[in-house]
């Protein structure tokens, strides 16, 4: 899907801004990713690290930890893991709730 040059402030301007032209799919998948996105950085915050406290722990540069919180590269499983690991959590795969 191609998008104009928006100059939007955050990922949820750019979402609600161009969500009519998404199929269901697409839907799906960009809500999936920004709540994933979301809640990585809500539990950074609530772990109280930096993101050089994570680049120490896991060997993930702090300015690719900046641009995976912010949305702007998809970053590989490996490196989702070892953050996950990092702040004490794991990743668990459910049943997508049909009321989304």
């Amino acid at each position: 899907m191609e998008h104009k040059d928006l100059k939007i402030s955050n990922i949820d301007d750019y979402i609600n801004d161009i969500e009519k032209e998404f199929t269901l799919e697409e839907k799906k998948y960009t809500k999936l990713r920004n709540s994933f996105l979301k809640d990585l950085y809500k539990l950074r915050k609530e772990k109280n690290l930096t993101q050089k406290d994570l680049e120490k722990m896991t060997a993930i540069k702090q300015s690719t930890i900046a641009k995976i919180e912010k949305g702007r590269i998809n970053p590989s499983l490996n490196n989702i893991l070892k953050l996950v690991i990092a702040m004490g959590k794991t990743i668990k795969i459910e049943e997508e709730n049909k009321n989304n």
